[in-house]
């Protein structure tokens, strides 16, 4: 298990399933490649994350909020074996797994559209992400929190699933938000813009994505800062 996302107590963490295969045998006939489940929680400390329970104790003023949206994209996934060497995962394709020639990606959506999750959520979810790899024993994680760039810059309406969630495109800077965590904390938030007027809000939103992008929407955007995690 690895912990590979973090925001004060609040916490992804993946587990690892493999099937089949072997390795480290002294037959050399090759074996056949062995079907892998990488399955994704959120939890704040040791209690699990849902949409309508509170989440108790967040930060460093220890307040309680509300899960109100926990999805991200991830690419680029790999499992590193006992030799140390970092395998790609083939990745099973289905409503939330895409493979094409212009890049592999998954969604993680650790949301289901009750409570505070009503606004942009979806009763539907999915915590894990499934494929292939050669036979082996692998024993780490290795993946990037973003969206390949020619599918990321893509038209929302038109796009293959998972790249289809309005919720998950980023207008005023187009593209796709990578991650979309919100929380809504009691109390709210409180900014302060360059006006100097500080405004409370009712939510947290971290969205990661691309910026300082520009092209046509097309797939030949290119952006200054990618922001892949």
């Amino acid at each position: 298990m690895t912990s590979w996302f973090k925001w004060s107590a609040l916490s992804l963490v993946a587990a690892l399933a493999a099937c089949g295969g072997g390795g480290g045998g002294s037959d050399s006939t090759p074996q056949p490649d062995q079907a892998v489940s990488i399955s994704f929680a959120a939890v704040a400390g040791s209690t699990p994350v849902r949409c309508g329970s509170t989440i108790t104790g967040l930060g460093t003023g220890a307040v309680n909020a509300l899960l109100a949206d926990l999805r991200f994209y991830l690419t680029d996934i790999q499992l590193v074996n006992d030799q140390g060497v970092a395998v790609p995962v083939t990745l099973t394709t289905n409503n939330w797994q895409q493979t094409s020639t212009s890049g592999h990606v998954a969604l993680i959506d650790l949301e289901d559209g009750s409570g505070a999750c009503s606004t942009d959520g979806t009763p539907e979810t999915n915590a894990v992400v499934t494929g292939t790899v050669p036979a082996g024993h692998y024993v780490k994680l290795k993946a990037t929190v973003g969206v390949p760039e020619k599918l990321s810059h893509s038209d929302v309406m038109a796009a293959a699933a998972p790249l289809d969630i309005m919720a998950m495109g980023w207008s005023w800077q187009a593209g796709r938000k990578f991650m979309k965590l919100e929380l809504n904390p009691v109390g709210g938030v409180t900014t302060t813009p360059a006006s100097g007027t500080p405004t409370t809000v009712s939510t947290y939103s971290l969205h990661l994505a691309s910026t300082n992008c520009s092209g046509p929407g097309d797939g030949t955007d290119t952006c200054a800062k990618k922001n892949l995690a």
